[in-house]
């Protein structure tokens, strides 16, 4: 369980200014457990136009990726959330459990 973070539906898109005043983007990732095993996700993390992390497809079996990125001196955090290559989205349901800069 956690306290916070951010529950998307695929294709998604969260923009956040940086104004380089941090230095590191941490989270977990995984399917949402209300979609359960049928869900199907893949996460993108883009610092200044270049992916820093892609956890690849991920479905509802999948375990817990732990992301750690080190934004210093960047502008831009994007986190994306795609279908994983589903052509059906409708379990597509991704969480960035715990997101937070520092």
């Amino acid at each position: 369980m956690y306290a916070t973070g951010l529950g998307v539906h695929a294709r998604s898109e969260v923009n956040v200014a940086l104004g380089g005043g941090f230095t590191t983007f941490l989270s977990d990732v995984g399917v949402d457990d209300e979609v359960g095993p049928a869900g199907v996700v893949a996460f993108l993390v883009i610092v200044d136009g270049v992916t820093l992390f892609d956890s690849g497809t991920m479905t509802g079996s999948s375990a817990t990726q732990s992301v750690q990125v080190d934004v210093t001196g960047k502008q831009q955090l994007k986190l994306v959330v795609t279908g994983g290559g589903a052509t059906n989205y409708s379990n597509a349901h991704g969480d960035w459990a715990g997101a937070r800069l520092r």
